[in-house]
């Protein structure tokens, strides 16, 4: 939710797993990065980082076995829209998503 004149308004974040291939010895290539786009201030483009490391921390304790962030690369978008995109309330709503496509299960 964002904070708007009016109460709130929901906010929507977008997110997508890219997985990396394998060169030539059959090692992942890349792997682990964050792409953000969107309309985002500062305080969103940081709070896309420190989620990117919650998820990274929970996911190692939910499901220690799991490499899905060393083998993926995560793209993260948050559409362009009226409501303003400058807060650090959204961090619960990324760490989610991320945790949603690391462990393949669906945000109820």
């Amino acid at each position: 939710l964002a904070y708007t004149s009016m109460g709130g308004s929901a906010l929507y974040i977008e997110t997508q797993s890219i997985r990396r291939g394998l060169d030539s010895e059959g090692k992942t290539r890349g792997g682990g990065t964050l792409k953000v786009t969107g309309q985002l201030g500062d305080v969103m483009k940081e709070s896309t980082q420190i989620a990117s490391t919650v998820a990274r921390a929970r996911l190692s304790d939910i499901k220690p076995e799991s490499n899905f962030f060393d083998i993926n690369d995560i793209h993260m978008h948050v559409p362009e829209g009226a409501t303003p995109k400058d807060g650090p309330s959204a961090g619960v709503t990324m760490v989610t998503s991320m945790l949603s496509l690391a462990l393949d299960r669906p945000i109820r």
